[in-house]
């Protein structure tokens, strides 16, 4: 089965992870932004004398987390070979995490395995890694 190449040479499977990655690291500073205005307010979680450095400490991750959604989309959409290895380091820490949670009980994230999986093996097939070599952080 063939994939869909643009006229840039972009497999369409790129393109839409570039998108979906693109519009999560948004709505993930869209959340930051909403956490942050919250985080603000000690009032709303006062649970101790850490907590609220927590809290603080929560935003700040899902604001770096968010970033490098929006960076990573940009160079997939790009073709750049750092996104490439960005993605493999993104997919591999999102496998640890959902292992992490079902050893600790939740079975469900046999699915998001089983998706992390299919990504990885996606992008290492071949017409996608010679697309992120061919362009490989040259491209504009």
């Amino acid at each position: 089965m063939t994939e869909s190449i643009d006229r840039k040479g972009r497999p369409l499977g790129v393109s839409i992870l570039a998108i979906l990655s693109f519009i999560g690291g948004i709505f993930g500073l869209y959340a930051g932004g909403l956490a942050a205005i919250g985080a603000s307010k000690p009032y709303l979680y006062d649970y101790g004398p850490l907590s609220g450095l927590a809290a603080d400490a929560s935003v700040v991750f899902l604001v770096l987390v968010a970033i490098t959604g929006v960076i990573e989309g940009w160079g997939m959409w790009s073709g750049r070979n750092w996104a490439w290895i960005l993605s493999l380091v993104l997919i591999g820490l999102g496998l640890i995490s959902d292992f992490v949670t079902i050893f600790l009980g939740d079975w469900l994230n046999v699915i998001g395995v089983l998706v992390l999986l299919y990504l990885l093996s996606y992008l290492w097939r071949p017409y996608v890694r010679t697309y992120f070599r061919r362009t490989g952080g040259t491209q504009s």
